[in-house]
């Protein structure tokens, strides 16, 4: 999560329940499981490619950031 929010440090960040990263027309929000060792990610976006997209992209990020540990 502390990643994440490195990363996304020049955009707007809410911090609420996990990392909502919010984008001019999309956001992207990266929720931790409470029992589970997994994350959830949800997005929004002005289509369902557009949203799709964005949900694969910090899936495959939060991936990458478990090979790097």
């Amino acid at each position: 999560m502390r990643r994440l929010v490195e990363e996304n440090k020049n955009r707007q960040l809410d911090m609420i329940d996990g990392v909502k990263v919010r984008y001019d027309d999309a956001w992207v929000m990266v929720l931790p499981d409470d029992d589970k060792p997994v994350c959830h990610v949800y997005s929004e976006a002005q289509n369902m490619e557009a949203a799709e997209d964005l949900t694969d992209f910090y899936a495959k990020k939060i991936k990458d950031f478990q090979g790097d540990e």
